[in-house]
């Protein structure tokens, strides 16, 4: 039922759970459940009871660790968490110089390799998505120098919004054309592109976020089915919400 469904996205929405919420609670929703307890700290009993509920509704909750792409990464390529090889490598040894990774560079973009990458993204006000694209590149390369005195680096993030926290959610999308919706959001806008749909307990409502892939958005909108770590991405068409899918991200809360 629609309490099934909800439980199963919260749990998609930290990772513990893959695949699409389908309202039954069967063996691979028990085993997400067995999981999260585990990770919380909580007995594994696979059962949803009240404290289990309650760590859900905590944004703070552990996540669940990074899965392995598999993907090899060639010198010089975006890397993202899971990827191994040549790239990841050169990745490593320039975290470990600046001083934000310890150990041997081992070419696997693991957790302690995509935590020190946000650490380091935080320190020059990069959006700490963990994973290594132009800018961040450019900052690698310009670290020693300093963000105040390099000028083509301030050039470059002049315009950078600063982010203050990122939370994991299971994101859907929508859109003015879809069936059976409204043209407007609660709080009397009309829906477009560049709104999202939040759990106010977790997102307040006015809200500025940034969503990779998609951009800035505020939070102008909600859902019977938006609860916990779920969000509802707006679109100007049915057919971009429709390709949007589902997807599990890291979104930023913008300062």
């Amino acid at each position: 039922g629609n309490d099934v469904t909800e439980l199963q996205d919260m749990l998609i929405g930290f990772g513990y759970l893959t695949g699409v919420a389908d309202g039954v609670y069967g063996d691979a929703t028990s085993a997400a459940v067995k999981r999260f307890q585990s990770a919380q700290g909580l007995p594994a009993t696979g059962i949803c009871d009240p404290a289990t509920l309650k760590q859900l509704d905590n944004p703070k909750a552990k996540s669940a660790p990074l899965p392995s792409t598999g993907e090899y990464a060639e010198i010089g390529a975006v890397i993202k968490p899971g990827m191994h090889g040549e790239g990841v490598v050169e990745l490593q040894k320039k975290l470990i110089k600046r001083g934000f990774l310890k150990g041997v560079a081992d070419g696997v973009c693991g957790e302690m390799t995509v935590a020190a990458l946000k650490k380091f993204q935080q320190s020059v006000g990069l959006p700490a998505d963990g994973v290594c694209g132009i800018m961040t590149y450019s900052a690698l390369e310009d670290a020693q120098y300093g963000r105040e005195e390099n000028d083509e680096w301030k050039k470059e993030t002049e315009n950078f919004p600063q982010f203050k926290k990122t939370i994991r959610v299971s994101a859907t999308a929508y859109s003015p054309q879809d069936p059976g919706l409204g043209k407007y959001t609660a709080t009397g806008t009309r829906v477009r592109r560049g709104i999202i749909a939040v759990d106010p307990r977790v997102i307040p409502l006015g809200t500025r976020v940034y969503i990779p892939g998609y951009g800035e958005a505020v939070a102008e909108d909600t859902g019977g089915a938006i609860k916990g770590n779920r969000i509802d991405i707006a679109f100007d068409t049915y057919a971009e919400a429709i390709r949007f899918g589902r997807q599990t991200l890291e979104i930023y809360i913008i300062k």
